[in-house]
């Protein structure tokens, strides 16, 4: 039994979880999926230093009272909406949001998160995905339907990736698969362990473009893990990144 976590930050998510839910329902009716939402009142910047530069003043702790209260009601305003779809349980904690979701993703076999509506990376997310130890499956704030029936795998021929596609069979199963490779040159081990369950692309020529120019033909996208290129992204440059950036399409990283 596989179980998903959502982490919840806004309403404009609630969309998009209800229709992820219903989309495995239909197709992995086996996994569990469980939504959280962190009552982090740090985002209301109510931690003014002191004229010393430390502690809060009483004003403060009643502001910080009155901001839970709020966060319980916007957590019950959100329990309604998204207990239309098939979720096991749908509980609020409180604490830092990416530290707290850290913890309890322990329980879990993946986490469900959805980009800003801009569809920038946020704070939390550039945290959740330098720091995340289990797959993760990010949205995006979009009008489409979720589907698992054409997936493809981006490989630059790194062992990353390649525990990707591990995981997401393991989740999800073996399935017929595209796998990407743009300016790849090594053999790919792949097709060695999968045989014809991964259909080799091989291109060349500019790596974001090609990439960009494939990437909406698929319901999901199979990346290797980013926490390393968001470390030194202004340096590197990294392709995996910007394809991040750039696309609407559903990603499941290893």
């Amino acid at each position: 039994m596989k179980r998903f976590l959502f982490l919840l930050t806004n309403e404009a998510e609630i969309n998009e979880f209800l229709k992820l839910s219903k989309s495995l329902d239909e197709k992995y009716p086996h996994i569990e999926k469980d939504v959280v939402y962190i009552k982090d009142i740090r985002k209301y910047d109510i931690f003014p230093l002191t004229i010393q530069g430390m502690g809060v003043s009483a004003n403060t702790n009643l502001l910080i009272e009155d901001y839970l209260k709020l966060e319980d009601d916007v957590f019950d305003k959100y329990k309604e909406k998204i207990s239309k779809g098939n979720f096991r349980k749908i509980y609020s904690l409180d604490g830092e949001i990416v530290e707290v979701a850290m913890e309890e993703l322990k329980a879990y076999d993946l986490l469900v998160v959805c980009r800003t509506e801009n569809g920038t990376i946020s704070d939390n997310l550039h945290s959740l995905l330098k720091q995340h130890y289990k797959p993760m499956l990010i949205l995006s704030i979009t009008d489409r339907e979720y589907s698992f029936d054409n997936v493809l795998m981006l490989n630059d021929g790194g062992f990353m990736v390649n525990r990707t596609v591990y995981d997401y069979f393991s989740t999800f199963g073996v399935q017929d698969i595209d796998v990407l490779r743009v300016n790849v040159e090594d053999r790919n081990r792949l097709t060695e362990r999968f045989g014809s369950k991964c259909n080799i692309i091989d291109k060349t020529g500019d790596e974001v473009s090609i990439i960009l120019s494939e990437v909406p033909k698929y319901d999901l996208i199979l990346m290797g893990v980013l926490k390393y290129s968001i470390i030194f992204e202004r340096l590197t440059g990294q392709v995996g990144l910007k394809v991040f950036e750039k696309t609407e399409v559903p990603i499941y990283m290893g």
